[in-house]
């Protein structure tokens, strides 16, 4: 039975904005890896998209190349029929070269994502030898980033599961912050988390949450490890929530009693840094100018420099583990010249990590606007105490 995520009327609205940038570019017909983009496009989804999957759109219609284990996915997921399955101790990358021969398609002009961005993680230069070498009469052309102009920009239905991914993750952070107590540990605190997180209607994440104590919260990207939470010390947390694929982060830190001034100081840099950045980030300032906002507060706080090592934020919507960002897309960072246009939506991160010592952020997920941002999440005002 089809059960895409959105209507027929979002799928047509998402599938013609690629036809159109195909239509500029020259391409016959354009070969997807990247599990997101086929996400974007079709519906499609499946924990299992590490096996080989290739969407092929063409001008009037959709071919999907998959691992038959996973094929009913197609019929369950997506509105199109047209399948190639891949027999287990098949060479995938043939039977995408058989479909593309069967379709016509063997000597047009074929897009394929080979960049550095989520989708050279699913394709090896093995195969792409494999098609240069039995397709002869094909063109190809590296179209990477082909659907970053449309993915950034976010219709009401995506903004309208970005929020829901959001409150979702602040059920699970909440959850997370009743339990800490007297006693507990990271994992008691991390059980929380996940346990309220399902319940609320979470899917499964593509990264997992975040939640580290005392020093161990300056590990990047720590998650539990059984660490005792003693008076005085801090949780940090950084936890999403998925809704429709769509992922909505919150970062978080609380404390088990009075904080230390070291803990106060850097939470108070942290969220002066989420105010500046709400009240000066606009549409048409660059990704660059936006991270500087942010970066210039908590570096004249003291903890800039080698402290403040990650960007000021990135772009959200759909995601697949390794990673819940689509800061490949659009991001709000050094190098970033691209500028904020209405509609995007971004996830501020101010968090600074003293290793061995301490790692403390708060963020947002804002919206961008006509004239300004306006947060999809609830804005943290203070360092939670315990």
């Amino acid at each position: 039975m089809s059960t895409p995520p959105f209507s027929r009327e979002e799928y047509a609205r998402r599938t013609a904005l690629a036809r159109a940038s195909m239509s500029t570019r020259g391409i016959d017909a354009l070969v997807l890896r990247n599990p997101e983009n086929i996400c974007y496009l079709t519906g499609y989804e499946t924990p299992g998209h590490y096996n080989f999957h290739a969407l092929i759109v063409m001008p009037d219609a959709f071919a999907m190349v998959v691992r038959l284990f996973e094929s009913p996915n197609v019929e369950e997921y997506t509105n199109f029929k047209t399948v190639f399955c891949v027999p287990d101790g098949i060479v995938p990358v043939t039977v995408l070269v058989d479909a593309l021969k069967t379709l016509g398609l063997a000597d047009k002009r074929l897009g394929l994502e080979t960049g550095i961005n989520k989708a050279s993680l699913y394709s090896p230069v093995s195969e792409r030898e494999i098609l240069t070498r039995d397709l002869p009469r094909a063109n190809f052309v590296d179209c990477t980033g082909i659907l970053a102009a449309a993915r950034v920009l976010k219709s009401d239905v995506e903004i309208e599961a970005l929020r829901t991914a959001v409150n979702m993750a602040e059920i699970a952070v909440d959850a997370g912050i009743e339990a800490i107590t007297d006693g507990c540990t990271e994992n008691d605190i991390a059980a929380a988390v996940l346990y309220a997180g399902t319940k609320a209607g979470c899917e499964y994440v593509s990264l997992p949450p975040f939640v580290a104590a005392g020093e161990r919260s300056a590990i990047p990207h720590g998650t539990w490890r059984g660490r005792s939470v003693a008076r005085g010390e801090h949780v940090y947390f950084e936890v999403s929530g998925v809704h429709k694929r769509y992922t909505g982060p919150v970062m978080r830190c609380a404390t088990l009693g009075p904080p230390s001034d070291l803990i106060q100081k850097m939470s108070d840099a942290m969220l002066r840094a989420l105010d500046v950045s709400l009240e000066g980030i606009r549409p048409g300032m660059s990704g660059k100018s936006a991270h500087d906002l942010i970066y210039n507060v908590v570096d004249e706080a003291g903890f800039g420099g080698d402290y403040f090592t990650h960007h000021g934020g990135y772009s959200l919507g759909i995601a697949f583990p390794p990673g819940w960002g689509e800061g490949h897309l659009m991001d709000i960072g050094p190098g970033e010249e691209k500028p904020l246009q209405p509609g995007m939506v971004f996830h501020i991160v101010p968090v600074s990590l003293i290793y061995g010592t301490a790692g403390v952020g708060f963020s947002a997920v804002v919206q961008i606007t006509e004239t300004g941002c306006v947060p999809l999440s609830r804005y943290p005002r203070a360092l939670t105490v315990v």
